[in-house]
């Protein structure tokens, strides 16, 4: 009944805009029935939440001494064994080289080993981030590799974990075949089939309903393939509620199908990390991770640009610093709006130091700025770091 409510909905503010333009907003209507969608999803992970854990970690009020580590792991493999025990005894290993009292050593040891045994190697994570004082820990589970480094200081780190974070974000892959829909939840190459939801059902009955066209069967649609246009809208709003019933961004693959562009998504409400208008055969899991993969490198590679672009222009706006000492003294005025760092770098490993960098992203979270990261060989020109300023 909720899909036949909203979508009525859809249809009556559609109506009363054709009567009197302008008297109602259709992206505040887009935009209520996600929340209310949002409200029966009970305890599950969104994004926004994973979000929020994250600053939780890096605005923790601790002293020192503040232990962040990491580690890689071997999700589904035979060396997970392995892997709890060199996490332990690498964690031991380091408190009893940091000349702390026995209670402070026990307290900080009991901790460490209570998220240890938190560790979970079933859901295909690839890095694990411990974080430890104390009074607070917490432990963060990561799809994409980070090297083996640990730190210690007066708050936990904040690089590994923001990058991290932000390349495990969950996503919905959408993938559209001649015959069938596919949806796939990610978390970077790690992907799985999206359970069964009232959404997902009426989303895969309306594609059933797709009229075939003329190259369906090597799976070459010609461009401009005119589809129902009643059909289309349905299936424009089917899409919608999904992506908004799980509260995630999406990849397409295969629009060309059903005569749809990122344009018309974007429009319905729908998140668009990248699109891709060729059809894919689904063949198993290696196709489907060369498809993520093509995916996710046009999504870095689109962030990438604007990001790029923004520096210009904020550049030329004089509301640019560049440089560790200038980025440093901009976050702690509370200038920093977005802080634009290079991918951490893999080679660093073993016990390193917080430094200015670590210091910055802590001021522009405690501030409420926002994080993103770049290619190392586009960050030359702002010697390793860039700001984009309030004021």
């Amino acid at each position: 009944m909720r899909w036949f409510t909203n979508r009525h909905f859809q249809n009556c503010v559609q109506f009363l805009n054709k009567s009197v333009p302008g008297l109602i907003n259709p992206q505040a209507i887009s935009d209520k029935l996600c929340n209310e969608q949002r409200l029966d999803k009970g305890n599950k992970m969104t994004s926004t939440e994973l979000i929020r854990n994250v600053s939780e970690v890096l605005k923790a009020k601790v002293a020192y001494p503040a232990f962040s580590f990491f580690f890689r792991i071997h999700s589904g493999s035979e060396k997970q064994l392995h892997d709890a025990g060199h996490i332990r005894n690498r964690v031991h290993q380091v408190l009893k080289e940091s000349n702390l009292s026995s209670t402070t050593l026990e307290a900080i040891k009991t901790r460490a080993d209570q998220l240890i045994d938190q560790l979970n190697f079933e859901i295909g994570a690839l890095s694990v981030g411990l974080f430890v004082s104390v009074t607070e820990s917490y432990l963060s589970h990561y799809f994409v590799n980070l090297p083996e480094r640990d730190f210690v200081g007066d708050y936990f780190s904040g690089y590994e974990t923001m990058y991290a974070e932000q390349e495990s974000a969950p996503y919905l892959l959408i993938l559209l075949e001649p015959a069938v829909l596919r949806i796939f939840q990610g978390r970077a190459e790690h992907l799985v089939a999206v359970p069964d939801s009232e959404a997902t059902k009426h989303l895969l009955s309306v594609y059933r309903r797709r009229l075939p066209a003329p190259a369906d069967k090597d799976g070459k649609v010609k461009k401009g393939h005119n589809h129902d246009a009643h059909w289309k809208q349905e299936l424009l709003e089917a899409i919608a509620s999904v992506c908004c019933s799980e509260q995630m961004p999406a990849y397409f693959a295969g629009l060309c199908l059903a005569d749809l562009n990122e344009t018309e998504l974007t429009s319905h409400g729908v998140e668009v990390l990248a699109a891709l208008d060729e059809s894919y055969q689904f063949t198993g899991a290696e196709t489907l991770k060369t498809l993520s993969q093509d995916l996710r490198f046009q999504h870095h590679a689109k962030k990438s640009k604007l990001l790029h672009e923004r520096c210009k222009v904020a550049k030329g706006n004089q509301k640019l610093a560049s440089g560790a000492d200038e980025v440093l003294a901009c976050a702690k005025e509370g200038r920093g709006e977005v802080l634009i760092l290079p991918y951490p770098k893999r080679e660093l490993t073993g016990t390193l130091k917080l430094d200015a960098m670590q210091e910055t992203i802590r001021a522009v979270n405690l501030t409420h700025g926002s994080i993103e990261f770049l290619p190392a060989d586009l960050m030359d020109e702002y010697d390793d770091a860039a700001m984009i300023l309030r004021y």
